[in-house]
């Protein structure tokens, strides 16, 4: 078995690029992402560049049926629909498979709202073409942060920056996704992702599912080329081994972020690094699990959920700015 039969179907969009020149000069300036400031405003040599790249993501995605998750091989743009009207949309309609706020106890009410943003986030970064992934990439501070770094380090050759270009799976539920710990080949630690996210079938199955993923760790670590490293893994509910598939593998704790482990306990780090391996699960209703959510997110739950009257808060307005000059010198470090 290779790696590639655990995981899903990924292209690295710069590996059949051409080599692409030029360079801008860096301002603080946002620019519209809309095909007029492109076609108007923007000198010629630069718009051949960004029209090129969204027409070979273009391309890519076609080959997707079920739709492309478009990412920098640094970060992804998740940030992206927490700025996106479509979210709340995507919100709406999710919403109506549960319960209402009225008929179970808040906690409950916050628990299934804060699931439902989370699978609506991942739902919106679903792109179907081109232009769709270039609105998704310019909206992210995390791309632009990214890219300024790729920028600094691209004349030191220190850090190399790719497009990758990925098979959106809508079957993922976010709050089944899991973290797991590898230190010098040895399983040393899961934690549940989502840390906030109570799921009672998980909490209830916290042993078997500790037992799955160790069995998927000695099934998949062979074909891994590093030793010491940080899977993220998405389970389905129904917890079969086969439908177990590898999300990202990140750098080693305490450079991932920790979830259910707090790296600021140095019990926590050393446990990360040595064991005993153990999975660590969220065992209640947090009694407030949107506490990361801007406001107007918030606002905008309330809303959909009855809470609070229409009119006591502006819905967020989807955030069309991005950074096109930004963009165009990520093409120059591809």
């Amino acid at each position: 078995m290779e790696l590639v039969n655990f995981t899903l179907k990924t292209e690295d969009l710069s590996s059949t690029s051409s080599s692409l020149g030029g360079r801008l000069s860096w301002t603080s300036e946002r620019f519209d992402v809309a095909e007029k400031y492109v076609q108007e405003h923007m000198p010629n040599d630069q718009k051949h560049l960004l029209l090129e790249l969204r027409e070979r993501l273009d391309e890519c995605i076609k080959r997707y049926p079920s739709g492309a998750f478009v990412k920098l091989s640094s970060r992804s743009p998740k940030d992206s629909p927490l700025f996106c009207d479509h979210t709340i949309a995507i919100m709406k309609e999710m919403f109506t498979a549960f319960p209402s706020a009225s008929e179970v106890p808040l906690n409950v009410a916050l628990n299934d709202e804060a699931i439902v943003f989370a699978r609506a986030s991942v739902k919106a970064l679903r792109v179907c073409n081109g232009e769709e992934a270039m609105k998704l990439i310019t909206r992210s501070t995390r791309v632009y942060s990214d890219l300024t770094l790729a920028r600094v380090k691209a004349d030191a050759g220190t850090l190399a920056m790719k497009m990758v270009v990925r098979e959106f799976c809508d079957s993922i539920l976010p709050e089944w996704e899991f973290r797991v710990w590898v230190a010098n080949g040895k399983l040393t630690g899961a934690t549940q992702y989502h840390s906030d996210l109570y799921v009672r079938a998980i909490h209830q199955n916290q042993v078997a599912i500790q037992d799955l993923i160790k069995t998927f760790f000695e099934t998949v670590h062979p074909t891994i080329p590093c030793s010491s490293y940080t899977m993220d893994l998405a389970l389905s509910p129904d917890m079969a081994l086969s439908g177990i598939r590898i999300v990202e593998i990140n750098p080693p704790p305490p450079i991932a972020g920790g979830c259910l482990y707090n790296w600021d306990n140095p019990s926590d780090t050393r446990a990360a690094k040595e064991g005993p391996y153990q999975l660590r699960v969220v065992t209640e209703f947090s009694s407030n699990p949107l506490r990361t959510m801007t406001p107007p997110l918030k606002a905008a739950i309330c809303t959909l959920r009855g809470r609070i009257p229409p009119e006591a808060h502006t819905t967020p307005t989807a955030d069309t700015t991005g950074w096109i000059p930004w963009l165009y010198s990520y093409c120059n470090v591809m």
